[in-house]
């Protein structure tokens, strides 16, 4: 792992969102700030999104992601509704499954959470589902937006735009895939936002590792300090992943230890 990447030391971090996939890091700084989350990708887990409405004073959240709709959660639960009758077995599963759909009904039905099947990409990419940065943003006069992203691989896609309205950003949240063929990609993108410094980093022991070792995926939070402005170190000597804080996104696997280095 580079050895820039190393977070600045910060003792108000916390998690949001679930324990394992789905939960990131975030600091008490951006929670007691953020009015605005904008969230690239949610699947079917919205953890992360429902405990930051909760524990911060963010009262707006607006999710883009084309590949789940209150239809598709519709017909799953219907689906495992027969699967779990007519053959009962991993029926916590199917369950979880069916819960799914009411749970998607319960959140995204309030005023202030809005769900948008749209694909962020960048206008490159012309198709009817897709919306580009510019667009998600324009109508947002805010500067203390929280973006998250994860999408699985398009986020390369679009750092080029997020660095056009950053000024608008209190933190970001990305998960960077196949960082072993990207690396030059992902520093030239901090390099450009110069002025977000790195709060947390984390392997996802979903993706591979690479033959030193380190994870092909990471989850990465960087802070504004232009819109946020509190003392940091720069010299950090605690070893990666936290404890107590950071978990395995696949709990049936070791986390990655990260070992800092050029």
């Amino acid at each position: 792992m580079k050895k820039s990447w190393l977070p600045i030391k910060n003792s108000n971090l916390l998690r949001l969102g679930n324990k394992n996939d789905g939960g990131y890091i975030v600091s008490r700084e951006i929670v007691n700030n953020a009015e605005i989350l904008v969230s690239f990708g949610i699947s079917n887990d919205w953890s992360f999104e429902e405990d930051l409405i909760l524990k911060s004073r963010c009262n707006y959240i607006v999710c883009y992601d084309h590949s789940v709709s209150k239809k598709i959660f519709f017909k799953e639960a219907i689906r495992m509704l027969f699967s779990a009758i007519a053959y009962p077995k991993n029926l916590n599963y199917k369950i979880n499954r069916i819960k799914n759909y009411f749970q998607y009904i319960n959140f995204f039905n309030q005023k202030n959470i809005i769900h948008i099947e749209k694909k962020v990409s960048n206008n490159i990419v012309n198709e009817l589902n897709n919306i580009d940065i510019q667009n998600v943003f324009k109508n947002f006069s805010s500067k203390k937006i929280l973006l998250k992203i994860d999408i699985e691989g398009s986020e390369y896609r679009i750092l080029n735009d997020i660095c056009k309205i950053k000024d608008k950003l209190i933190g970001i949240i990305i998960e960077f895939h196949d960082i072993d063929l990207n690396i030059n990609k992902i520093q030239d993108f901090i390099d450009s936002i110069s002025e977000f410094k790195i709060l947390h980093i984390h392997g996802n022991n979903c993706g591979e590792v690479d033959n030193e070792g380190n994870p092909t995926i990471i989850e990465m939070t960087l802070l504004n300090i232009n819109l946020i402005k509190y003392n940091f170190e720069e010299f950090n000597n605690q070893k990666y992943p936290l404890n107590k804080i950071d978990f395995p996104n696949d709990p049936f696997k070791k986390d990655i230890k990260l070992e800092f280095n050029d």
